[in-house]
């Protein structure tokens, strides 16, 4: 509440109480200040008491101003839905983002799975040809060894005739 005896609040002022959502009531007491109502530049204690209550029961009555700031104006209310337009476009900014980002490490993790499917079956087909070469070298080994044990059995005579031997 202000109260304007001598000069108006200040346009400063105003825009402040404004833009902090603050209202401003201003009441014109000018035409009854002390100085008129008394007609003294310096009033007595007395004075002063009686102009206390004669304020007090005016107030307590109604009071007449001009507002000045009033936060519930339509100009308030057009500039908090310019807020919240502007943070529901940055929030959906980023939930384009976001989902954009998701789609991303979707198709990346489905390129993983499909190569590492291709790769399980690459290491299962390795797998099982390694396993038969084993198997199969197994095999010619035990042949090899048991020619050997066959060979070292024989006697020297048994081996050269063996490898003279004619079909």
């Amino acid at each position: 509440m202000e109260v304007k005896q001598t000069h108006a609040c200040e346009p400063e002022k105003i825009h402040d109480f404004k833009n902090h959502c603050i209202p401003i009531i201003e009441i014109d007491i000018e035409k009854w200040s002390i100085e008129k109502k008394y007609e003294t530049k310096s009033p007595s204690p007395e004075q002063l008491e009686d102009y206390f209550y004669f304020w007090k029961n005016v107030f307590s009555k109604n009071i007449f101003g001009k507002i000045l700031s009033d936060p519930v104006t339509p100009q308030y209310y057009e500039k908090k839905e310019i807020e919240f337009k502007s943070r529901i476009e940055s929030l959906q900014s980023q939930k384009k983002q976001l989902a954009d980002g998701y789609q991303g490490v979707k198709k990346q993790v489905l390129a993983i799975e499909t190569k590492n499917t291709r790769l399980t079956s690459n290491i299962d087909s390795l797998n099982e040809k390694h396993f038969k070469e084993v198997k199969e070298l197994n095999a010619l080994i035990n042949d090899k060894n048991s020619a050997i044990s066959i060979l070292e059995s024989r006697g020297l005579f048994d081996f050269i005739k063996q490898a003279f031997k004619v079909n």
